[in-house]
């Protein structure tokens, strides 16, 4: 959980530049641009968050979608089943719409606990969830489980989610060798690429090869 400020440092030591800066201008931006590719790489613990904010509505299948934070990947998608014989709030899964005959066919069904769901932009330019069938209970929570898009930095001082050292470190390696690749300098960008991709490893098991990390960095 560094700040930019100190991954800066880093950056400047693995770049050997003394006064490079990615905490203003471009150059924070390109920061940013790296983090959210550099956070697609793996399905990392540390952006990865449950959240239990909405509830469902008697009978009305449409909520407003989460735009805090922002869900790059939802993995599971729960709701509390108002009929189920070990309890009322036992969370129960809701796949998602398999295929358009299926969802349309979900329409027509009276209220009862959702099966499938769905995620798309409504009248109003915002993101919809719309569970079939409708929920038949109010007031049951449904749980996200995803991915989350990270914070974006807008100064020096604010952090990554990274609980790990090491994930910083590499992070700070990918930020190092994008920038280097934008000066013309593909050697030494290599390097870093191929050391990120170690301390990945080192840190977490994981396995990410330096291609994967070099096609998905856009390198």
């Amino acid at each position: 959980m560094l700040q930019l400020n100190e991954i800066e440092t880093t950056v400047r030591y693995l770049m050997r530049v003394e006064d490079q800066s990615v905490t203003s201008g471009t150059e924070l931006e390109m920061a940013n641009l790296t983090l959210r590719r550099f956070v697609a790489l793996l399905p990392w613990e540390d952006y990865t968050l449950i959240d239990t904010s909405l509830a469902t509505t008697a009978a009305d299948g449409t909520y407003d979608w989460l735009t805090s934070p922002v869900y790059a990947d939802v993995l599971s998608l729960e709701v509390q089943d108002g009929d189920d014989p070990t309890g009322p709030d036992t969370y129960k899964r809701v796949v998602p719409s398999r295929s358009i005959q299926q969802w349309l066919a979900l329409e027509r069904r009276t209220a009862d606990f959702p099966e499938q769901y769905r995620l798309y932009t409504g009248s109003t330019d915002k993101t919809v969830l719309e569970l079939r069938p409708a929920p038949k209970y109010g007031g049951k929570i449904i749980r996200v489980d995803g991915i989350i898009e990270p914070e974006p930095f807008e100064s020096g001082i604010e952090r990554t989610r990274f609980r790990l050292r090491g994930i910083d470190d590499a992070f700070a390696m990918a930020l190092s060798a994008v920038l280097l690749a934008k000066k013309g300098q593909q050697a030494r960008a290599e390097q870093l690429v191929r050391s990120a991709s170690d301390t990945i490893r080192q840190n977490t098991g994981k396995e990410i090869s330096p291609d994967e990390i070099r096609e998905k960095m856009l390198l």
